[in-house]
Parts: structure tokens; C-alpha cells; sequence
């Protein structure tokens, strides 16, 4: 998937680059540490994107900013293994912590097939079939499908 040119702009910004590669090593262990399975899709989403933080001008929020970030290691910190839980039954399927966004509220977890959803607290969204496709759905403030 290309991403537009706006988020191409904002993930340059960001320090990332078509072809970028991070040693994961670090990050699935850590995951593991915490209890969960880091699955492959989850591994190469984060070979490309680990460490990522993403700030920009809310479109529809004069001077306000929205960020988000893949550091699993600091969403494994904030999360909560029971609403991990609670949101892998929601979706069917095991989810893993990624990063946050939503200034840090929200909880981006991924499955093995690499769709990405967005929790806080009971709330749950779908951010995108794809990691690349939740980056896209996060910077340009796309409207979250919500799981009940």
C-alpha cells in the first residue's frame, strides 16, 4: 500500500523512510516478557515501523496536536493484560500491543493477520486491515470502525 502524501510527509517528519529496517529483538522479547505472542505480522510491522512517534496538527483542531507511536515497549507498560484480553475475544483472534495512539489513550494492539485496532478501556476500535492501512486511518484522523 502507498501511503498519501500527506502521511508520507508526516512519517518523513517522523524519521522514517521507504526501506527503513529495525532489529526487533528487543521489542519481542519484551513482549513475551509481558505474556504475549508476538506473531510474524506483528515482527515485520515493527522491522519497519518500531520506534516511530508521529506528531501533527489536528486538521479539525486549530493548534492542537495528535500523536501516536509504535514503541511496544512502552503499550506493553501502559497496557492492561485484561482488557488486551477482553479486547483478543471482541475481535476473535489473538492481539498484541504495538503502540498507542490518541495522545496515549488509546491502545494499538495488532492480530496475527495484521489488522490493527485501537482500545481504551471497554471501547474498541478497528484502525485498519494492515498496519500501513491504520498508519494511513491515524494520520489522516480516518473515522474508527467501532466493535461492539
Amino acid at each position: 500500500m502507498e501511503f498519501s502524501r500527506p502521511t508520507m510527509s508526516v512519517l518523513r517528519e517522523a524519521g522514517w523512510q521507504p526501506g527503513r529496517q529495525v532489529d526487533t529483538t528487543q521489542y519481542l522479547h519484551l513482549l513475551q516478557s509481558e505474556g504475549y505472542e508476538p506473531s510474524r505480522a506483528v515482527d515485520d510491522f515493527l522491522r519497519d515501523f518500531g520506534g516511530i512517534r508521529v506528531v501533527f496538527p489536528r486538521r479539525n483542531v486549530p493548534g492542537q496536536n495528535e500523536e501516536f507511536h509504535f514503541d511496544p515497549a512502552i503499550a506493553a507498560h501502559h497496557a492492561s493484560p485484561g482488557w488486551v484480553k477482553s479486547y483478543s475475544a471482541r475481535v476473535g483472534a489473538q492481539l498484541c500491543p504495538i503502540g498507542e495512539a490518541g495522545r496515549g489513550y488509546m491502545l494499538l494492539t495488532m492480530d496475527p493477520t495484521g489488522r490493527v485496532f485501537a482500545g481504551y478501556d471497554d471501547l474498541l476500535w478497528k484502525v485498519g486491515n494492515t498496519g500501513r492501512d491504520a498508519i494511513e486511518a491515524l494520520s489522516s484522523e480516518r473515522k474508527l470502525e467501532a466493535i461492539t
